[in-house]
Formats: C-alpha cells, structure tokens, sequence
C-alpha cells in the first residue's frame, strides 16, 4: 500500500523534480546547439561531482548514445573541443569505441 502522507510528497519531490527536469532537458535536446549544450552541462555536471561520476564518463555517455539523444558528429566536436582533461580522458575510451562502430556500420554499408 503506498504511503501517500504529506511528509512522503515532501521527500520525493526533489526526485520528481530532478527526472521531470532531466527528461524535459533530454526531449529539447533535437537540435545539434541543443545536444552540444547538452554535453557541455553534462560535462560541468561530471566536474562538480568528480569523485562520484567521473569513472563512469564513458557509461554515461553510451547510455545518452544508445538512446540516440546525441549525434555522432555532436559526440565527436565536444570531444575536440577545448575542455576538462580529465573528462576528456575518460570519454576517449567511448569516443574511440563510437568511431569503431562508424566504421564498421560504414563497411557493412559499402558490402
């Protein structure tokens, strides 16, 4: 039975607000400007809470691929772009791995 006291609303809103936040940035994020700014927040995001998510840099950057929320080409410009080393250096291990799926999409293409 769900506990639908007023002191329970008052602990998962936060939540609420935090996924209802997140899922409305991620459903505006069509536009290649958008998914860059995107990238650029998730980065900052990563920066501010370093010691928790910055190992999982590339798991997080898959998901948003698998996903199809972030084009290649907007994955591969962030990437380039003047940025945190150290975030760099965790998403080249993603970065790398997306080039390889490219390049074997292209090849199954070519056949």
């Amino acid at each position: 039975m769900a506990d639908n006291t007023l002191a329970t609303k008052l602990k998962s809103a936060p939540v609420q607000a935090v996924f209802a936040g997140l899922q409305a940035g991620l459903d505006a994020a069509t536009t290649v400007r958008a998914q860059a700014a995107l990238l650029r927040a998730l980065e900052q995001t990563i920066l501010h809470f370093k010691d928790a998510l910055l190992r999982f840099t590339p798991v997080i950057l898959q998901i948003l691929y698998e996903a199809s929320l972030i084009d290649d080409a907007v994955f591969s410009a962030w990437f380039r772009a003047k940025g945190d080393a150290e975030v760099r250096a965790k998403a080249k291990v993603f970065i790398d791995w997306m080039e390889a799926e490219d390049e074997e999409d292209e090849e199954e293409d070519d056949e």
